[in-house]
């Protein structure tokens, strides 16, 4: 039996480019990072893959989390949002330009890590670096309108096309659920008629069983601080978090005596690093500056109390 999402697809024009607008001007995320800020090359040849999610809510308050500037590791954006009024207003929204970084995977702990096709086209570097994201104005168990689908479909193939490495396929067209494990949207998304869809009007991508190596994105200078990421301690800061969590690195890698013992260190602005050498290089950790600056914060209380003032 033919759906009614089939039904609508055999009148529309998937490819009219007056279809839908493109409104990058009515909401516009503070919450992204451009090429220049990534220690990854991000170019359309780069970008290879989009990200589908379910915002879990509804309009305006998905416009509340997504555009929040102030919301400090828990930022969030995305590119393209398709709104549940799309049937009639015909607009889908660019919070954030295709060619920037927007904060749409977050950034998984390594155990919630998944190891798909994913990893094999971007790597184990931060989620977001080189993946279009695009979200649908939903709740969790609501289905998406037909329209919404169609919207999703007419942006799909513009990425396609732009993104030259951004196959048609399973492998470089995936649901937030296929990054990480904390996460489980887009529910209810028709991906068998999104796909059949897709592949029409981009084509059937050839089988690549062996698809080109991420590329590496070590070593990396920053020039906001002179300062550059390597080794051991630069893959924990690109795999935990990276810039949004760590802030630049503010040191270089250095030797220091924490505590009797001697650890290579880095500083960045919100942490210090620590690795010890000989150790594997998943064993570095964070170091705890905030317990030794108590130390001496609560000393100088101590000396102020001895003294009666």
């Amino acid at each position: 039996m033919t759906t009614s999402l089939e039904q609508l697809l055999q009148q529309v024009d998937v490819t009219d480019p007056n279809l839908f607008v493109v409104d990058t001007h009515t909401y516009r995320s503070p919450n992204y990072q451009t090429p220049a800020q990534i220690p990854v090359a991000r170019t359309d040849a780069t970008t290879a893959v989009s990200v589908l999610h379910k915002t879990e809510g509804h309009l305006a308050g998905d416009m509340d989390i997504l555009c929040d500037p102030n919301r400090g590791a828990r930022r969030v954006s995305c590119h393209g949002y398709i709104p549940r009024s799309v049937e009639t207003s015909r607009r889908i929204y660019m919070l954030v330009d295709l060619e920037n970084v927007a904060w749409q995977c977050g950034v998984a702990n390594q155990a919630d890590k998944l190891d798909g096709a994913f990893r094999r086209y971007i790597g184990w570097i931060n989620e977001n670096w080189l993946t279009v994201g695009t979200e649908v104005e939903g709740l969790e168990n609501e289905p998406f309108t037909d329209w919404q689908i169609v919207a999703c479909i007419w942006l799909q193939i513009r990425m396609c096309r732009r993104f030259p490495n951004m196959k048609p396929d399973r492998d470089h067209i995936i649901g937030h659920y296929e990054v990480t494990r904390q996460k489980s949207d887009p529910q209810l998304f028709p991906w068998e008629i999104f796909m059949s869809e897709l592949q029409k009007h981009v084509g059937t991508p050839s089988p690549s069983p062996n698809p080109a190596p991420a590329p590496s994105p070590l070593p990396h200078f920053f020039l906001e601080t002179g300062q550059s990421i390597n080794g051991a301690i630069g893959t924990y800061w690109l795999h935990n978090g990276g810039l949004p969590e760590f802030g630049y690195p503010v040191s270089p890698e250095f030797d220091q005596n924490i505590g009797g013992q001697v650890y290579r260190v880095q500083y960045f602005e919100r942490a210090r690093l620590e690795w010890q050498p000989g150790w594997r290089p998943e064993d570095v950790t964070r170091g705890r500056v905030g317990a030794e600056l108590w130390d001496v914060v609560r000393a100088q209380f101590i000396t102020v109390g001895s003294d009666g003032h």
